[in-house]
């Protein structure tokens, strides 16, 4: 014969199960939030050393009182210019790098950290007593009201690419006085006038 449960015990049985199910609740939480957790130092893991070993140099920048704050800088950025950037956290890119004044690239830095709005050039050339060089730059936002802009030291190519325009000018001229008929063949065999 089977005895039926009191209504207290009825009671105590539906508590003792409302306990454990809010137990495993409390467990899976944490171990969602301990999963979670791990994901997100994994990634600030790599973000930072995405930052720190990349050959490219990077300015972080962000809007303060309606001015671009100089952030930060990574390592490259203090190898490609030859200085430490840190002497410019917290001063105004005016402040931080006087020729960038007068261009447009506080405006466009800003519209990124503003607005999110990718810029990119292929040449900025920048010359005062501490930096000199040329550089290609790619300007945009992180977060909200910050970006960061990835720079490479193009110089030493601009240079040779100089060099080679000077060179082929020097040569065409040369050809162009020669008192003889110049005759070129291109690649199809075909014979050119000079």
């Amino acid at each position: 014969m089977k005895i039926k449960p009191t209504y207290d015990e009825l009671l105590q049985e539906i508590e003792q199960l409302r306990h454990q199910l809010a137990v495993k609740q409390k467990l899976e939480k944490e171990q969602e939030l301990s999963l979670a957790k791990e994901k997100a130092e994994k990634s600030e893991i790599l973000y930072h050393r995405l930052i720190e070993n990349s050959p490219w140099g990077m300015h972080f920048y962000r809007v303060e009182n309606n001015s671009l704050i100089f952030a930060g800088a990574n390592p490259a950025a203090d190898r490609l210019l030859h200085i430490d950037n840190s002497q410019f956290v917290g001063k105004a890119i005016e402040v931080a790098f006087p020729p960038l004044a007068k261009t447009e690239i506080p405006f466009r830095y800003r519209e990124a950290a503003e607005k999110g709005i990718l810029w990119r050039t292929e040449q900025i050339s920048y010359d005062d007593e501490k930096i000199a060089g040329a550089f290609e730059v790619i300007a945009f936002q992180t977060i909200d009201d910050n970006m960061v802009a990835v720079f490479n030291d193009i110089t030493e190519r601009k240079r040779v690419e100089e060099e080679l325009i000077k060179n082929e000018l020097l040569m065409r001229t040369a050809i162009e006085n020669l008192p003889i008929i110049f005759y070129m063949i291109d690649n199809d065999g075909i014979f050119k006038l000079s």
